[in-house]
């Protein structure tokens, strides 16, 4: 692995790669962060509704995921204003939710993790890195599986993508017509919503790279 990279590298010739801002880097630090207090909350719900018999235990899962509530509305506060103190920042949020079935949380996710835009040459790349590019599984001229979704690419991206594209399907014009179309053509529904994922990822590359907030 180590001499194919190698040669890659004296062949190919790759940009050298550059950390992102400190901006960003704190961005994607406060995203991250929010995503696992929202996890943690929802472990101690699951554990509150399993049924435990002491009433010690639920008071104190009781006051840990009220700790927790607040502890994500002072985190998302802290994101709202780092990302208003950096005009950059806020021009691409304001862009992205110009895209019906993307909100204010779902754009901080966008940005955290797609970093730069200007760092993918085309959509296809940028789904690429979220793991939404078909992937064949075939073997030979006798073997040729169902096409799914690579999954290579970052787990945050494409979870990030889950909801709005769901949320989408129903009320972005260019997305209804486009899953209905699938679903008409036979399409399983989660098929169908991996598709949306894809088509809202590059619908996000166009409003980004062009600066031009979402026109139908």
């Amino acid at each position: 692995d180590a001499a194919l990279i190698a040669d890659f590298c004296r062949t190919q010739q790759p940009n050298a790669w550059t950390p992102p801002p400190l901006e960003q880097q704190e961005l994607q630090t406060l995203v991250r962060h929010l995503e696992s207090l929202k996890d943690m909350r929802q472990q101690e719900v699951n554990r509150r509704q399993a049924g435990i018999p002491s009433e010690t235990i639920l008071k104190t899962l009781d006051a840990h995921i009220a700790f927790l509530d607040q502890q994500i509305t002072d985190l998302l506060r802290l994101i709202h204003d780092h990302i208003e103190r950096h005009p950059h920042l806020r021009q691409q949020r304001d862009l992205l939710t110009s895209i019906p079935g993307i909100g204010d949380l779902t754009a901080f996710k966008l940005l955290a993790e797609i970093v730069d835009v200007q760092s993918f040459d085309s959509a296809r790349q940028l789904a690429a890195f979220a793991g939404l590019t078909p992937r064949e599984r075939r073997s030979g001229s006798s073997v040729r599986g169902r096409t799914r979704l690579s999954k290579r690419g970052t787990p945050r991206l494409r979870s990030a993508l889950y909801f709005p594209a769901i949320v989408a399907q129903q009320h972005n014009p260019i997305l209804h017509v486009f899953a209905q179309r699938l679903l008409d053509a036979g399409k399983s529904k989660l098929q169908v919503i991996a598709a949306v994922m894809r088509k809202l990822l590059h619908l996000v590359f166009g409003i980004l790279k062009s600066g031009q907030p979402f026109d139908p």
